[in-house]
């Protein structure tokens, strides 16, 4: 074990010093038709994206020391973006300057968590960056399958510990469902936290044939599935994380 992690670590302090010289092809040509705003904004990592299968990867959050975000970096202006990815610090360059383009990684220590060495092991492999639909796209090749890293911009979202108890509309939901079972209806429901569309956190709640989407003050924003038809498409969510299920 004590030579595995190692390893590991000296791979990590290898690829620190390489970090910062990674080209990655991303250009004022690739940026949106209507201009973003980029200094001040925040912007995380929502899921991986693999273009073979369509199959989305979640990394799971870590925050070692309480406060900073994983898998997040911040605008300081139009080119130039840092944060953390797990326990290290993050720097990016989205347009490129005589020293080159990168999504990389500074500082190495020892990252912890699979989710979190897999990030810093991809990293290596970005090769194009480009705005996609409101969405910052890092790819990268692996093993002869092309995958996006899709990093969505995070607007101002309330700031609560457990949102099934903290937002008195979704624990009206989750009391009534439980209720509604207890005494004997058939009900399988799911809650996902999640972002839909233009960066738009919230929640998807799905109740078998229909899929709600509230944001953070309980307004439906769209549904999935019905009778009437779908208003908005479960291929514009990511990063979906289960929060709460019950069946019977």
């Amino acid at each position: 074990m004590k030579k595995m992690i190692l390893t590991k670590t000296l791979k990590f302090l290898l690829f620190a010093v390489l970090a910062l010289s990674m080209g990655v092809a991303c250009s004022k040509d690739d940026m949106p038709e209507e201009k973003l705003e980029l200094p001040g904004t925040t912007w995380k990592l929502a899921d991986i994206r693999n273009l073979a299968t369509g199959e989305l990867r979640t990394l799971e959050p870590h925050r070692p020391d309480g406060q900073f975000e994983s898998f997040s970096f911040t605008f300081e202006d139009d080119t130039l973006g840092h944060g953390r990815s797990c326990t290290n610090q993050m720097f990016v360059n989205i347009k490129g300057t005589t020293h080159g383009r990168y999504l990389g990684i500074m500082t190495m220590v020892y990252e912890g968590t699979d989710d979190c060495i897999y990030f810093s092991d991809v990293l290596r492999l970005v090769d194009e960056c480009f705005f996609e639909k409101g969405q910052l796209i890092f790819a990268y090749t692996q093993d002869d399958v092309r995958y996006h890293l899709r990093f969505k911009q995070v607007k101002d979202v309330p700031e609560v510990e457990n949102p099934l108890t903290d937002l008195p509309w979704l624990k009206a939901i989750v009391d009534e469902t439980v209720l509604a079972i207890q005494n004997g209806n058939p009900l399988s429901v799911s809650i996902y936290q999640c972002v839909y569309g233009d960066s738009e956190t919230g929640f998807l709640i799905d109740e078998g044939n229909i899929k709600p989407f509230y944001n953070y003050n309980g307004e439906i924003l769209c549904i999935m599935g019905g009778f009437t038809g779908e208003t908005c498409s479960e291929l514009n969510i990511v990063g979906k994380k289960l929060i709460w299920e019950i069946s019977n």
